[in-house]
């Protein structure tokens, strides 16, 4: 998988969405998503390593709880990605919600 294959997820459920941050100095207006690989595990075996499971954390910011864009961005991570886990947080200094996505994907690397 890559930050192709997230940016093209959450596009086509209608969001705006960035790699970690946004370009400074650009102004996002409320809804949008940032996501970043969390982690990135190496499988071995037999010297080799044979696959790549990457965990991606996508985080969609509202000003509120929009029940129909998180609908939107829930089938879309769903289509593209499978099994996901997902919760919320206040953040205060920002005066919004942010619903946060993880979901894992394993890439089989040639040997």
């Amino acid at each position: 998988m890559s930050k192709e294959d997230v940016v093209s997820a959450v596009r086509s459920a209608g969001l705006p969405v960035a790699h970690m941050a946004f370009p400074v100095g650009s102004k996002q207006g409320l809804p949008y998503c940032v996501f970043y690989a969390d982690e990135v595990n190496s499988l071995f075996a037999d010297n080799a390593n044979y696959a790549e499971v990457t965990t991606w954390n996508l985080e969609l910011y509202q000003s509120q709880e929009d029940a129909e864009s998180e609908k939107r961005l829930d089938a879309a991570v769903a289509r593209a990605f499978g099994p996901y886990r997902k919760w919320d947080a206040w953040v205060e200094s920002e005066g919004c919600v942010q619903t946060t996505y993880a979901f894992s994907q394993v890439e089989r690397k040639q040997g």
